[in-house]
């Protein structure tokens, strides 16, 4: 009897041991979907990067490749200096030159006009028709020699010379010369008299127009060897010496419209053409530069 007893006994027994095992293996074979694992990113695949919360709030708040970004319309300040206001009322201008300055041939020569837009006190113009650079023994006038006599006081100051230095055939000379004997030794003489003496003014030069006389045309070469291009660069190298402004007529002054449009004689500006760019361009020109005078 008792050995029936110890059979039955252990029989239950390992029916409950086997029954244990198979609900461990199941357990942990396969947890409960209610389980709480204790990760927060079960459903988020491993080799993805998570998205910041802009991106997973708003899906479509970052633009792709082919969207431009977003244009910043803040408005910026204006840094641009304000250009200074010239009350030209109180100036006086005096323009020296030959018969381009002095108005053959017509009736309001550019100072006038220039004197007139920019509302001077006064101007004088000390043109003279066919006057030159050099001294000369054809009864030029040698606007040099006038200028160094010169000892007035002037607000304004400009020359427009040499085209007829480069017709009669006077020298042209180098930069270094000292003598009115040249158009390079008289512009230093003028330079140096000018820059000495009228301290306050605003001293300009010109560079002579493109021109035509008669048969022969300014990139020709005259007598001794230069044409009116040279004369041109000569007034830019002795002005740039002494830091002169200087307003390039020969390049910049559209003559070549006066030569061939115009009908005039090749030399001289008509009044139109006057009126409508020599003097423009030359009060532009006093406008841009006055307050940068020396």
């Amino acid at each position: 009897m008792n050995n029936q007893y110890v059979k039955y006994t252990i029989v239950f027994l390992e029916i409950i041991l086997l029954f244990s095992l198979v609900v461990c293996l199941l357990r942990f074979s396969s947890p409960p979907a209610d389980e709480d694992t204790g990760s927060d990113i079960t459903d988020v695949p491993i080799d993805e990067p998570l998205p910041d919360d802009n991106t997973a709030e708003n899906p479509d708040s970052t633009p792709s490749e082919d969207e431009e970004p977003p244009v910043d319309d803040t408005p910026t300040e204006d840094t641009t200096p304000t250009p200074e206001v010239i009350d030209f009322s109180t100036l006086s201008y005096v323009a020296f030159g030959d018969s381009i300055t002095y108005g053959s041939g017509i009736t309001t020569p550019y100072p006038t006009l220039i004197s007139n837009a920019l509302g001077l006190a006064s101007f004088t113009n000390k043109a003279v028709s066919g006057a030159t650079f050099c001294t000369n023994t054809l009864n030029r006038i040698c606007m040099t020699d006038r200028i160094l006599a010169y000892t007035e006081q002037a607000d304004i100051i400009s020359l427009m010379l040499g085209v007829n230095d480069y017709l009669v055939d006077l020298p042209l000379g180098t930069f270094g010369d000292t003598t009115h004997d040249t158009i390079y030794g008289s512009l230093y003489l003028i330079a140096e008299h000018l820059t000495s003496t009228q301290n306050d003014a605003f001293i300009f030069f010109m560079t002579p127009y493109k021109c035509k006389f008669g048969t022969m045309i300014y990139k020709d070469d005259n007598n001794v060897g230069y044409n009116l291009e040279d004369v041109a660069n000569a007034v830019k190298e002795v002005a740039a010496f002494y830091d002169i402004p200087v307003l390039d007529m020969f390049n910049e002054g559209k003559f070549e419209l006066e030569m061939y449009n115009y009908g005039s004689d090749g030399l001289h500006p008509s009044q139109e053409f006057t009126n409508t760019y020599t003097a423009p361009q030359i009060e532009a020109f006093i406008r841009q530069n006055y307050s940068n005078k020396r």
